[in-house]
């Protein structure tokens, strides 16, 4: 029995990371340097961007620090089916102050006459978490997402590094560390299904009310009766077979035992016959149910308590004017536990299950050249490769189908209820696309004691049209960073700080019928759904490091 409305209604987007998730940066020098730190490498953040790098410190060191991050985004959105004209909103994301703590420690020796060097650090390479009006009257995006949030911690990053001959420098590291992500949205009804539930309602109380179903061998009959009485009302060519069957419908609405008798005799033939007359039965049946959900909430979250990646790079000095570095962070596998939560529109739980996914975190490959054409000036370029192609869908198997429990719970039969409800596996497409990130870096040594620092690099967008929506609203970005590294007390403690703003290249338009993501959200395939996005932002980021050398 083919009833997609309900798969498409209760169908979970797991979400997903985009090029939006970044945190863009690891540690304020490298932030304020526009990221492009592969061949420079000379603080704990080496163990991020090139694991080469801290062969490089010749003292053992300490750093701490945080970015804080708040992202700004808004979004128009409208949509329409072939039952619904659409509400046309507009808002701005309520996020609040995101924070992301980072660190390390440094320790460098000598290894067979060779200078070497064993740190560790914590960070977070991913990160974000959009908050919009639950309310669909004020955002209608909430059907799909008013909530979602993705970030993984790196609790852990042992790295060694060695220097192999005066001008090449090797490291090796290690990243251990847990994956979270959530999503809330509303649960879309389509006003057809809404009326539908309405008039059965009606239907079914005038029924009881009559005295031919007031039997305890009568009563059972009433919601076929409704059901069916009420596709006949609306549908000519049934009302010409039932006159033609030598039924009368005005005797049936009366309550007359011969003439209901007669018309569910005719019913009976037609749903036997026809799938679809069949189908339209258990639609009308369980709208009451799905009227029950309408604005009801999902909630979605998911974790993968352990993950585990390697980083390895190379810095090859040619002289005190020119270095390169080449490094590569590997891919790291992930298992997502999920536990999904549905309520109907008054609050209620109606169903608990649980799953899991994998999402894995792509593989990256960066090259830099850092360049001083005078001692105080140093110029850096980089260029990245993400593997975002590896994302090119995803599957969720779940413990149990998903509002399999509420159906039978309320009355529907076991068999129809599988057929309501989505199966125990999902698939969801992506089709991400890989993506170069040129990057640009600049620092000037004002003073022995102070050095000023400027970046900019551009962050394509990985996320074609069709499988866009509202739950990583990625977009292209510009990414300009400032910022100064500070020596205090002879050199013993340095602070560095910097700004980064990202700021969205234009407005994001997913036209109608673009996205198929987004589409379905609004209705089944028969409905014809589509939605439109306009959406434009910016993130703000400010990071401070401590490092203290002993």
């Amino acid at each position: 029995m083919a009833l997609c409305v309900f798969a498409v209604l209760f169908t979970i987007a797991v979400p997903a990371y985009g090029d939006i998730v970044d945190t863009y940066g690891i540690g304020a020098k490298a932030i304020a340097l526009g990221t492009a730190f592969t061949a420079r490498a000379d603080d704990f953040s080496a163990m991020y961007y090139n694991p080469a790098g801290i062969a490089q410190l010749k003292r053992p060191q300490l750093s701490i620090g945080s970015s804080f991050v708040n992202p700004a985004a808004s979004m128009k959105l409208n949509y329409h089916n072939d039952h619904d004209p659409g509400h046309k909103t507009s808002g701005a994301d309520s996020t609040q102050l995101l924070i992301y703590p980072h660190g390390g420690v440094v320790y460098p020796f000598k290894l067979f006459g060779k200078n070497a060097a064993f740190g560790i650090a914590t960070y977070v390479p991913y990160g974000l978490w959009l908050r919009w009006n639950s309310n669909p009257k004020g955002n209608s995006g909430a059907y799909n997402s008013y909530q979602s949030y993705y970030y993984r911690i790196v609790r852990a990053s042992p790295t060694f590094a060695i220097q192999l001959t005066k001008k090449l420098f090797v490291g090796v590291g290690l990243a251990f560390g847990d994956s979270h992500s959530g999503l809330m949205r509303r649960l879309y009804i389509s006003p057809i299904t809404m009326t539908t539930a309405s008039g059965f309602g009606g239907y079914a109380s005038h029924f009881a009310s009559l005295p031919f179903f007031q039997s305890p061998n009568t009563s059972s009959l009433v919601p076929n009766t409704a059901a069916a009485y009420l596709i006949f009302s609306q549908d000519p060519n049934l009302q010409a077979l039932a006159a033609k069957s030598g039924v009368d419908l005005n005797q049936v609405l009366a309550g007359d035992p011969v003439a209901v008798k007669g018309f569910l005799n005719l019913v009976q033939r037609l749903a036997v016959a026809n799938s679809k007359f069949a189908e339209s039965l258990v639609k009308v049946k369980v709208s009451p149910l799905l009227a029950r959900l309408k604005n009801g909430k999902m909630r979605t979250r998911c974790t993968d308590e352990f993950n585990w990646s390697f980083n390895i790079g190379l810095i090859y000095r040619f002289n005190n004017r020119l270095q390169v570095g080449l490094a590569y962070r590997g891919l790291c596998k992930t298992r997502f536990f999920l536990r999904t939560k549905i309520y109907d529109g008054t609050g209620n739980k109606v169903d608990d299950v649980s799953g899991h996914t994998w999402i894995d975190h792509p593989d990256q490959l960066e090259f830099g050249v850092l360049y001083k054409p005078i001692p105080r000036l140093s110029i850096e370029a980089d260029l990245k490769w993400v593997n975002w192609a590896r994302i090119h869908h995803y599957r969720v198997h779940w413990n149990k189908r998903l509002l399999y429990k509420y159906f039978v719970k309320n009355g529907v039969p076991p068999e129809v209820a599988k057929a309501l409800s989505p199966g125990d596996k999902t698939y969801f497409p992506r089709h991400w696309k890989n993506m170069i990130q040129p990057k640009i870096g600049v620092q000037y040594q004002l003073f022995n004691w102070l050095a000023v620092r400027a970046g900019y690099f551009y962050d394509p967008c990985s996320i074609p049209h069709n499988t866009y929506d509202t739950t990583w609203p990625g977009a292209s970005k510009h990414i300009f960073s400032i910022g100064t590294g500070l020596k205090l007390f002879g050199g013993r403690l340095t602070v560095d700080t910097a700004y980064q703003y990202s700021m969205v290249e234009g407005h994001k338009i997913i036209d109608y019928g673009r996205s198929k993501n987004l589409d379905k959200t609004y209705g089944t395939e028969d409905e014809h759904p589509e939605a439109k996005i306009n959406g434009w932002g910016y993130i703000h980021n400010f990071a401070l490091t401590l490092t203290y050398k002993f």
